[in-house]
């Protein structure tokens, strides 16, 4: 049973711009992404979330990060909220030049193993991230940083109420480009319980954040193995949106491969596809198209494009390995990963980091890579349905890493959980 509850933030005080001390999360940004937030302001958050890049001349920059977050509630810089409250962020954001807008409702989430149910992931996970972020974890005592999850509201009922919600003051505002943030404090008592109610019977789907969860469930399992009584730690910072929320942006995630085989990939590729040649204008059409399953860039020129037909749709997801239904066998990705990077090309389908194999999410930057050299072949994918990651999470289980991007990220530092 899902256990979503209103909690006393964190937050950055109101003299200073929001949208120079928050950042997006650590593990989309570059050295020079992290410079420039650095520069914003002397408090951007990106100095707590992400302190082994922010803060790398420290001897230990996790340590350095816990004292800089004393530090700054000692100054107050950031103030936590007198009332526990939900928090509703009405974000607004630009894709392919049109405006668009999501909720997403921040609270804390009672942590549970994956076997009971009520949160359930859908990617594989890898190790070395998560033990960066124990050690954060350990160091803060604090979310910096909300995982993001989605929920069915088919039946519109938390919508309902959330339209209630967005009645109330905005307590703290950010723009930055074409990016916004409205935040409301859900404090009203009977508003919070409905919403607690509301989501109690509901499963939590995870749609970024697999390693920051499976992180705090081993920071809470240590912590009770330690004996050390600590509440906080049973709770993880969350946000959440509903699946069928129109601002909801779910896309795909392209392999690029850096060499082409030395054998003519074609020949293998039309045993088990029609491989029709098409031109970029029409590709997202070709993709979007009921026959279609994904296209190749680069297999007989750099600038060459082909969609990709399977002729037996149903003989190539019986290909794929692994356990998963038969839904699941049948996606795009599982089709790449396990048919022709696992058996064309005798890759492990389950390891994403594999030298030559690297990813992207646009497909003007796949196609670019491919027609400047910087890679051979691009294989471009459809973007996952929520009702497909919905299934395949119910059915108990997991797409290849590097699967989904929502976009865009959730902000890092709008507001901050503590544990103690």
């Amino acid at each position: 049973m899902v256990d979503f509850r209103p909690f006393r933030a964190l937050r950055y005080t109101t003299r200073r711009p929001l949208s120079d001390v928050i950042s997006p999360p650590y593990d989309v940004l570059s050295a020079a992404a992290i410079e420039e937030l650095k520069g914003r302001d002397a408090h951007n958050v990106i100095r707590l979330e992400h302190p082994t890049a922010a803060l790398s001349e420290s001897p230990d920059p996790y340590a350095a990060a816990a004292a800089l977050l004393d530090e700054w509630v000692n100054d107050g810089v950031l103030r936590r909220d007198e009332a526990p409250a939900f928090y509703l962020d009405e974000q607004g954001f630009r894709e392919d030049g049109k405006p668009r807008k999501r909720n997403v409702l921040y609270g804390r989430l009672r942590l549970q193993p994956w076997d009971e149910g009520a949160v359930l992931p859908h990617e594989y996970t890898m190790s070395g991230p998560k033990e960066d972020r124990l050690r954060l974890l350990q160091a803060l005592r604090a979310n910096t940083s909300p995982i993001y999850l989605l929920y069915d509201d088919r039946d519109g009922e938390i919508a309902a109420l959330l339209a209630g919600a967005l009645n109330a003051p905005v307590v703290g505002h950010a723009t930055n480009g074409g990016d916004s943030h409205g935040l409301r404090a859900i404090e009203k008592e009977a508003l919070r319980g409905a919403l607690q109610e509301r989501f109690l019977g509901r499963r939590l789907y995870i749609a970024d954040g697999h390693h920051r969860y499976e992180t705090a469930l081993w920071y809470r399992d240590l912590r009770r193995q330690g004996g050390v009584e600590s509440p906080g730690a049973d709770y993880v910072l969350v946000g959440l949106t509903a699946g069928n929320d129109p601002g909801l942006s779910l896309h795909a995630t392209h392999r690029l491969l850096a060499e082409a085989p030395v054998w003519d990939m074609t020949e293998q590729l039309e045993r088990d596809f029609e491989v029709r040649p098409i031109d970029r204008p029409t590709l997202d059409t070709a993709l979007a198209g009921p026959d279609a399953a994904f296209a190749i860039a680069g297999l007989e020129a750099p600038k060459s494009l082909h969609l990709l037909i399977p002729h037996d749709l149903g003989g190539l997801a019986g290909r794929v390995g692994g356990d998963g239904p038969n839904a699941w066998r049948r996606l795009d990705v599982n089709i790449v990963q396990h048919v022709i990077l696992g058996a064309y090309l005798a890759m492990d389908p389950l390891d994403a980091n594999q030298p030559g194999l690297s990813y992207v999410h646009s497909t003007d930057e796949a196609l670019d890579a491919v027609t400047s050299g910087e890679a051979a072949l691009a294989f471009l994918l459809r973007p996952l349905l929520t009702a497909d990651l919905f299934a395949v999470s119910d059915a108990g289980a997991r797409l290849p890493q590097k699967t989904t991007y929502f976009y865009p990220k959730l902000p890092t530092g709008v507001v901050i959980n503590p544990l103690d």
